[in-house]
């Protein structure tokens, strides 16, 4: 059964707004009615704290403010929120997140738990900051997939494309940290073996794969020819890496590191300036 506390006794015609009456619990069967408010003076307020709580800025609205600010701004289309969110939890939903005006759906957003996202339209982005400040060069992102990406220029939006505006260094090269350091066997043997060519991308196949390249003309060799000679010079492609590094295709298609063939050019070269300095002996004697 429901309580009702008597209020104090009044001046004899009701309380009235701007009374200050003092009341116990009170329990409502009904609806308990208050006047709109302000986020400077809400409705419904703390003894002590005045511009804090909750108030009615228009119909279907409802308002918490905190120090005369609108904090949390209620209405039939959704909430607003004024400030920063903090969330020990978790949060669920089942359409889209709009960050700046920027519309993510889940599909979108489906690879922050692991699972094949769709295909983000360009321009959009979101920014993870684990708790802390990412220009942090202690701070460490384990996986990453980007679908293009600048640096020190805006993407080409071109997928699987990096670009930058100044050098990338990597890996190292250093003599200290290698061992069973030996120059390559027979280089011009080798070097015949192999060619450059002009080609264009089989772009029915590539996509049949999962690649995507560019159709323009190209320059470049053959993986299965420089995989004969120099190994070392050959990876897996990208695009046919499942997560464990195995092929996704089952088909093993590979790429070059063109940087590899490099010292191969130089032992050769070396070779052949062998060959040169040979000839010339031979024709001093001659004459």
């Amino acid at each position: 059964m429901p309580t009702f506390v008597e209020p104090p006794e009044s001046s004899g015609s009701g309380y009235s707004e701007g009374d200050d009456p003092s009341f116990g619990t009170i329990t409502a069967t009904s609806k308990v009615s208050l006047p709109d408010g302000t986020n400077s003076a809400p409705s419904l307020t703390n003894t002590g704290d005045t511009n804090t709580g909750i108030y009615f800025p228009a119909a279907n609205n409802v308002g918490i403010t905190a120090d005369g600010t609108l904090i949390v701004d209620v209405r039939a289309t959704g909430v607003n929120i004024t400030g920063g969110i903090n969330v020990s939890g978790t949060i669920t939903g089942d359409t889209s997140l709009t960050l700046d005006s920027t519309t993510l759906t889940t599909a979108e957003l489906g690879v922050l738990d692991g699972v094949t996202a769709g295909d983000a339209a360009g321009g959009k982005a979101l920014v993870l900051d684990s708790n802390k400040d990412l220009n942090d060069t202690n701070e460490v992102i384990r996986a990453l997939r980007i679908d293009t990406f600048g640096v020190g220029v805006g993407p080409s939006m071109v997928s699987g494309q990096i670009l930058a505006s100044n050098d990338i260094t990597a890996f190292s090269s250093d003599k200290r940290l290698k061992t069973n350091i030996v120059p390559i066997q027979d280089p011009l043997s080798k070097l015949s073996t192999i060619s450059g060519y002009t080609y264009r991308w089989n772009i029915d196949k590539c996509n049949q794969v999962g690649f995507k390249p560019v159709d323009i003309p190209e320059v470049g060799v053959l993986a299965q020819e420089i995989n004969e000679v120099l190994p070392e010079a050959i990876k897996p492609a990208p695009f046919d890496r499942d997560k464990d590094g195995n092929s996704a295709s089952g088909d093993n298609y590979l790429t070059v590191q063109y940087e590899k063939i490099v010292p191969l050019l130089i032992e050769c070269i070396k070779a052949q300036q062998s060959q040169i300095d040979e000839l010339k002996v031979c024709l001093s004697k001659l004459k």
